[in-house]
């Protein structure tokens, strides 16, 4: 390998087989080899310098391990120190399906947001699940908070879950069997939630 890096072979590696290769990684229990032997031979630093630059944080990666086998929240993990333009760069680089790369985007982004849930308000607090389009698709909050998890070790993800159940309890039928039309109901369904929220959020203070 280290031949091959020093010859420039690695330069010409078929990106989707980098993928291909990284996804397979992925997947194992010992995730971290891969990418411990692609840095001691000088190969990551080619194929992937953006990982290479933070790659201090790889023991984040061994905790997604440990959560979950879901590739595409090992792989938010593993690059979520990274600014959204160079995840941009690295997925294009290697066709990263958009799967994979929107939720390594969401991770990057707002994993800090819920580090601090239990300082937001209530309106901040579901203006973070909006962001995170969570009404809409669960399973991919739930993809986010387990990579939060990996990263922080700590009960904030938890604390998240939480508040987010209680806001999706309340639900727009309830809003239209109470008459409410057109516009009226977002805005409705919108105050109904923050009221939710503004009993859990003192809570979450308390058990933070």
């Amino acid at each position: 390998m280290i031949e091959m890096v020093n010859s420039g072979e690695v330069d010409a590696l078929v990106a989707e087989r980098v993928w291909q290769e990284t996804v397979g990684a992925l997947r194992e229990k010992q995730v971290l080899s891969f990418f411990n032997v692609l840095q001691t031979s000088g190969a990551l630093e080619r194929i992937f310098p953006e990982i290479n630059r933070i790659f201090g944080t790889r023991l984040c990666l061994q905790e997604a391990v440990q959560l979950t086998s879901d590739t595409q929240v090992r792989f938010a993990v593993l690059i979520h120190n990274l600014d959204h333009e160079s995840i941009e760069t690295l997925c294009q680089r290697y066709c990263v399906p958009s799967q994979y790369h929107d939720l390594a985007i969401m991770v990057a982004r707002y994993h800090s947001d819920c580090h601090r849930v239990a300082e937001l308000s209530p309106e901040a607090l579901l203006n973070l699940f909006q962001r995170l389009d969570a009404f809409r698709r669960p399973q991919r909050f739930e993809q986010f908070l387990l990579a939060c998890e990996a990263i922080y070790d700590l009960s904030y993800p938890e604390q998240c879950r939480h508040a987010f159940k209680i806001a999706q309890k309340v639900d727009v039928t309830t809003v239209l069997a109470d008459g409410f039309q057109g516009a009226a109901i977002g805005k409705e369904l919108q105050q109904r939630r923050v009221q939710a929220l503004g009993w859990v959020t003192p809570l979450l203070t308390l058990h933070d």
